[in-house]
């Protein structure tokens, strides 16, 4: 089972450091979260790399995070591709 959820794994990824199985869900909102805390905010000068796109998506997606605490699969493909865009 899922040490976050509880829920049944079909396929999961052992976490090494930990010793702890999550299942993809689980995982994917874990590295949502890291990527939404570690990307820039508005106060912080790296804003302004952002295209105007990127600024209104991270400051939907985060209300949506706070709100449901997760964000959709495409939701999450645009968050990683601004995060590599970010930390080239």
């Amino acid at each position: 089972h899922c040490a976050t959820c509880g829920a049944s794994l079909g396929t999961f990824q052992q976490d090494l450091f930990s010793k702890t199985a999550d299942c993809i869900g689980c995982q994917t909102k874990k590295r949502a979260k890291m990527y939404l805390a570690g990307l820039p905010d508005p106060e912080e000068w790296e804003w302004e790399r952002l295209s105007g796109f990127e600024q209104g998506f991270l400051t939907s997606v985060r209300e949506q995070f706070g709100r449901k605490g997760n964000c959709t699969e495409k939701q999450y493909q645009v968050l990683e591709r601004i995060w590599d865009k970010m930390n080239k």
